[in-house]
C-alpha cells in the first residue's frame, strides 16, 4: 500500500477515535454536580433582578439537561424545575404573560410534577381567555397538590365564563384546603361578589364581612360590604 494511502488511512482513523472520545468526554461533562452549579449560578442572577443573565443561564442548563434527561438526579430535575419556573414567575411580573409559556413548558418537561409551573401556565392561558385551557391546568396542579389559592384563580375563570354556581363551589373548595388569613380572606370576597352578582344580597355581606375579619388589610371586602349597605338603607 503507497505511504501516502496508510497516511490517510491513519488520518482518518485519529479523527474517527478522537472524535467520539471528544463527544464522550463532552458528555462526561454534563453531571449532576456542574448542572447544580450553573443552576446555583442562574439563581444567584434572579436574586439580584438580573432577569436577562439569569435567563441565559438557566436556558443553558436547560439544553444541557435535555441531553442527558434519562439519567438525572431526581433532586437535580426537580431544583431545575424550580428554577425554570423563576425564571418565567419573574418573567410574568415584569413583562407580562407573553413571553411566559416557554418557561413553564420547560419547567413542566424537566419535572412534570412540578404544581407550580401549571398554575404559571394557567396564568398565561387566563390572560390570553383561553378559560378552558385555563382550568384544565389548575386542575393539574391540583391533582398534585391541592392548595387553597389555586381555586381563587378557578372561580375568577368560571366568573369570566358565567358559571356562578361553579364559581361559588370553588371558593367553598379553598377554604377547606388550609387557606392562610389573606388567602380566606380573598375567597371569602370572591365568593360575596358573586352572591352578589347572583342577587343573594344576605350572604354577599356575610362573606365581605367575614374577609374584612380575617383580614382587616382587605379593604376591597369592607367597602363591597358598605356599598351594599348603602344600597340597602
Amino acid at each position: 500500500m503507497p505511504a501516502i494511502r496508510k497516511d490517510k488511512l491513519i488520518a482518518i482513523f485519529c479523527i474517527l477515535v478522537f472524535g467520539f472520545t471528544g463527544v464522550a468526554m463532552a458528555q462526561e461533562k454534563i453531571t449532576d454536580a456542574s448542572l447544580t452549579g450553573l443552576i446555583s449560578e442562574g439563581k444567584a442572577y434572579l436574586e439580584k433582578g438580573d432577569l436577562s443573565n439569569a435567563g441565559k443561564k438557566i436556558q443553558e442548563v436547560y439544553e444541557n439537561a435535555i441531553k442527558v434527561k434519562s439519567s438525572l438526579n431526581t433532586a437535580v430535575s426537580k431544583d431545575l424545575s424550580d428554577a425554570l419556573f423563576k425564571v418565567g414567575d419573574a418573567v410574568l411580573q415584569k413583562e407580562g404573560s407573553g413571553k411566559v409559556k416557554g418557561w413553564a413548558d420547560k419547567s413542566i418537561e424537566i419535572n412534570n410534577r412540578n404544581d407550580d409551573s401549571y398554575l404559571l401556565l394557567a396564568r398565561v392561558y387566563y390572560d390570553g381567555k383561553d378559560y378552558a385551557k385555563t382550568i384544565n391546568a389548575v386542575n393539574t396542579a391540583n391533582n398534585i397538590k391541592k392548595r387553597a389559592n389555586n381555586y381563587l384563580l378557578l372561580a375568577f375563570t368560571r366568573l369570566k365564563e358565567k358559571s356562578y354556581q361553579k364559581a361559588i363551589n370553588d371558593c367553598s373548595a379553598g377554604l377547606k384546603n388550609n387557606p392562610t388569613a389573606k388567602e380566606a380572606s380573598a375567597l371569602l370576597n370572591m365568593r360575596g361578589f358573586i352572591y352578589n352578582v347572583t342577587g343573594d344580597k344576605e350572604k354577599a355581606k356575610k362573606d365581605y364581612l367575614d374577609a374584612y375579619n380575617i383580614d382587616p388589610e382587605n379593604k376591597a371586602a369592607k367597602n363591597n360590604y358598605d356599598n351594599l349597605k348603602k344600597l340597602e338603607s
